[in-house]
């Protein structure tokens, strides 16, 4: 079950609440610097901290923070009196007329412990008959260490619950069976969160040699260099990403053992001439880096419990030809499923992509209600989140992106007016 939306504040460049709404296709677009990346990583990071044998609120280890300490998550103009927390807020439901809340407050780093903590949270359904849970922690130091915390309810002081968590989200609420059942809806939400696929852009090249006994099951590396290893276990992803490349390179992709079959590579076979079958390796940057993101295509659609697939900027090193090819291509994929399970979400740069997906609306091959845009914007370093709808006819509902792909525009008025000054002033000379 992917939730309906993932909600964030005092987060990174967020300082107010902003809403990323996923759907089975989910673009992100804005200048640089922004916080669009941050916005796409904190799914990977939501996923790492969901972990089974996780003991605190987050993973300070996780890759999706690049590195950076969990303070660092906090956004930089929070005031001395304000609290020191972040707030998550994460949407799911079946329909759109039910729907289920999930809200906590975390501090990266609470008081004298310095560890992370879920200081409230709140669980509220649109069934009226589940009762809502609106707590706060008692703020107990030794359970942030030991756990479990002991929650006070809002608004009945006198009433408390023990909450084991298990990550950021409670996994049990002991002495209250009356919320159980709305406990127990978090169990799929949880389910889909730890699916996150995760695909940075600064992707690393596939393997040259990998062992053939690893099976990477439904993930690859956020790096994306393990990505062959899939095709040597899933004919259906391999099948997927050779049809791309005979498509539009002409070369058939294969798995070749080596090694007495310990070992394998991926290569790219010349149907017609085979002495020009080379190894993936030696192929173009452009070649080499659209396969791992054809890979993360391939895993968003073997989600059948409804995972989600993130890529950094799937455009990289693409030629503008073949950012409209990656397009076309993720939309045929897409409106090729007769139900969308997962969402395949993406952070990226590129209007030829944007164009293509507008074209697939118009065409009647994807459903305007299936696609969401967000487009990310800063101002006084704070950044906002704007959605973007499409109508039947893949026109966005906001000018914004008449603005923001004006460059090639500007760009050719101006090498015009350079010609006809240099005419003028030949002229005059």
């Amino acid at each position: 079950m992917v939730p309906k939306s993932i909600s964030m504040s005092q987060f990174k460049a967020f300082a107010t609440l902003q809403t990323l709404h996923l759907r089975p296709l989910t673009l992100i677009f804005g200048e640089n610097n922004v916080g669009k990346s941050a916005a796409l990583r904190l799914l990977a990071l939501m996923a790492d901290s969901l972990s089974l044998d996780l003991k605190g609120v987050f993973d300070a280890n996780s890759e999706a923070l690049m590195g950076a300490s969990l303070p660092a998550l906090l956004w930089k103009g929070i005031k001395d009196e304000q609290d020191k927390d972040f707030r998550l807020r994460i949407e799911w439901g079946d329909s759109s007329s039910s729907s289920t809340v999930y809200e906590c407050h975390i501090s990266p780093s609470w008081k004298q412990t310095k560890r992370p903590a879920v200081t409230r949270f709140s669980l509220k359904s649109s069934d009226e008959s589940l009762p809502d849970v609106n707590v706060e922690w008692n703020g107990q130091a030794e359970e942030v260490v030991q756990g479990p915390r002991t929650y006070r309810s809002v608004g009945e002081p006198n009433k408390h619950w023990e909450v084991g968590f298990r990550g950021f989200m409670p996994d049990v609420m002991r002495a209250d069976d009356s919320n159980q059942e709305l406990m127990q809806s978090l169990l799929p939400l949880r389910k889909s969160l730890r699916q996150v696929q995760w695909l940075t852009a600064r992707r690393r090249p596939p393997e040259r040699l990998f062992s053939a006994g690893t099976d990477p099951g439904r993930a690859i590396s956020p790096w994306g260099e393990d990505a062959g290893r899939v095709l040597l276990f899933n004919e259906d992803i391999r099948k997927l990403v050779s049809d791309f490349y005979m498509k539009h390179y002409q070369r058939e992709v294969y798995i070749e053992p080596l090694g007495g079959h310990e070992l394998a590579s991926v290569m790219l076979r010349d149907p017609v001439r085979p002495a020009f079958d080379v190894n993936l390796m030696d192929c173009g940057e452009g070649v080499i880096q659209s396969f791992s993101v054809l890979v993360a295509l391939g895993l968003s659609l073997n989600q059948q419990a409804g995972g989600i697939v993130a890529i950094e900027e799937p455009e990289s090193h693409l030629h503008p030809e073949m950012q409209r090819a990656l397009g076309e291509f993720i939309c045929e994929t897409l409106a090729s499923q007769s139900q969308h399970n997962g969402c395949l979400i993406m952070e990226t740069h590129s209007q030829h992509l944007l164009l293509a997906v507008q074209i697939a609306v118009a065409r009647g091959h994807l459903r305007p209600q299936d696609v969401a845009i967000h487009w990310v914007r800063q101002q006084e370093r704070q950044s906002t989140i704007e959605l973007i709808e499409l109508d039947e006819d893949g026109r966005p509902d906001s000018p914004v992106f008449m603005k923001a792909f004006r460059a090639d525009t500007q760009m050719n008025r101006a090498l015009i007016q350079a010609r006809m000054q240099r005419e003028t002033d030949a002229r005059q000379d």
